[in-house]
């Protein structure tokens, strides 16, 4: 039976840890150095335009589109087209909904800002 967890972190003894209870969370902690200290906040950035993110999107599935090929699933032109079409689909329809609030979110955050 496993009665406890072994934890070694660099900077610390190694130590034997009982498991946690059902009722507790392991959490494993380090001293607060001065780099975690709290720092300016950065400049939002902005939001990008949906488009070109959708783009992006549909191109990043080109590899798993062609291993699903390679394994005898749908082929690549056609499934490409299809991940096209829905973007598009999205684009049109309640994705340029959500774009058009996030874009008002972030203008009323500059406003905000401390």
């Amino acid at each position: 039976m496993l009665r406890g967890i072994y934890i070694r972190l660099p900077g610390y003894p190694s130590v034997m840890q009982p498991l946690p209870t059902a009722r507790e969370k392991l959490v494993i902690s380090r001293p607060c150095s001065s780099t975690a200290a709290p720092k300016a906040r950065l400049p939002r950035l902005p939001v990008p335009d949906l488009a070109h993110t959708l783009e992006r999107y549909v191109k990043s599935l080109e590899p798993f589109i062609l291993e699903d090929e390679s394994r005898g699933g749908t082929p690549f032109k056609e499934a490409y087209d299809l991940r096209s079409r829905w973007a598009e689909d999205f684009k049109n329809g309640v994705g340029q909904v959500c774009q058009e609030r996030l874009k008002g979110l972030f203008i009323r955050s500059l406003f905000h800002e401390k």
